[in-house]
């Protein structure tokens, strides 16, 4: 079973998803598995701490893929090799650029050049991202007529797959943490029977769509929360500030029919949580709509300060928190969001 969560920003999507796993503890269930973004694990963990006490949060096995990554690894595949940073990388890309010089017509002159090695380190990067590796590019590279194109590619595929042999005798790429995961989980069954909620992501890179499709193969159920409105997801408009998202939840529906997945629950949450105002759930509703409509009566909980400099705006903030804090406020209760907070040091 796969569930596509949909729903506008503070629409409530996760906490429909701690609701779920709040009925599976319920059951004392512990086949759970929460999967979010890096930067927001420590949140979420005390969160579900907050919400479900010790016992039953300690029951969650909450990763971002790169956490799962190493946890597997550990698992199944050994332990991990030291990572190589940026300088380690440059160092080990002019070795390789240097071991194969003799063999670069194009790029022979550029052989000594940090920015071409800057370059090349860029171009591999992405290639990992979207799961083209040396391979890869040699068979692309057999299907393309004679011509300065071909040799490119040639000549890329080749310092790719030296600068890969040299980083791999030692240190690993953390991008490749996660081919790693992706091969793991074909030859395994971690997920097998686990209830699997994914949480928090704008998008995935390739391989993390992988990844995923190993989890629909082997989990109990699948649960992946998108931030867009149900009712944009099929519409083929590229210049709505959501298309990439819709991209991604039919990329994510395509990917769970092609595994056998007859049951694509498509959860689409209508009522906004995160607000009280009924100004503020109008803002959002309608901020980034061509076809928005104003409100009816003035708004009570919007205010718009037009200031002559960045010394005004700063002083008409710093009084209305004042005035705020007269009135009962605690500063905790305040946030100053800014594009640029430098220009008001």
């Amino acid at each position: 079973m796969f569930n596509l969560i949909t729903g506008r920003a503070g629409y409530g999507k996760s906490y429909y998803i701690k609701e779920q796993i709040g009925k599976l503890l319920d059951n004392n269930n512990e086949d759970i598995v929460l999967i979010i973004p890096e930067q927001s694990s420590f949140t979420q963990e005390k969160a579900l701490l907050r919400q479900f006490g010790p016992k039953k949060a300690s029951q969650v096995e909450i990763f971002s893929f790169t956490r799962l990554a190493h946890k597997l690894c550990e698992q199944y595949g050994g332990t991990l090799k030291d990572t190589v940073d940026t300088f380690g990388k440059i160092m080990i890309m002019s070795r390789a650029l240097h071991t194969v010089s003799h063999q670069l017509k194009l790029y022979f002159r550029q052989v000594g050049s940090i920015p071409f090695i800057k370059a090349m380190l860029s171009i591999i990067s992405e290639f990992k991202n979207n799961g083209i590796y040396p391979d890869n590019l040699s068979i692309l590279n057999a299907k393309l007529p004679d011509g300065v194109l071909k040799q490119k590619i040639n000549e890329i595929s080749l310092i790719y797959s030296v600068y890969d042999t040299i980083l791999n005798e030692k240190y690993r790429d953390p991008q490749d943490d996660l081919q790693h995961l992706n091969n793991i989980l074909k030859q395994n069954d971690y997920f097998k029977n686990k209830h699997v909620f994914i949480d928090g992501f704008k998008g995935f890179t390739y391989t993390e769509f992988e990844i995923i499709s190993q989890i629909m193969k082997k989990a109990e159920d699948t649960n992946i929360s998108l931030c867009i409105d149900p009712d944009e997801i099929y519409k083929n408009n590229n210049y709505n500030l959501f298309s990439s998202v819709a991209q991604t939840a039919r990329r994510l529906i395509n990917i769970a029919k092609k595994n056998g997945m007859t049951g694509v629950n498509l959860i689409k949450l209508k009522t906004p949580c995160r607000f009280k105002s009924e100004d503020l759930k109008h803002l959002e509703k309608m901020i980034f709509d061509p076809y928005s409509s104003p409100v009816l009566d003035k708004p009570d909980n919007i205010c718009i300060y037009s200031a002559s400099s960045a010394y005004d705006e700063s002083e008409y903030i710093a009084r209305t928190i004042r005035k705020l804090i007269i009135q009962g406020y605690r500063y905790r209760d305040m946030v100053i969001i800014a594009r640029d907070i430098s220009q008001y040091e």
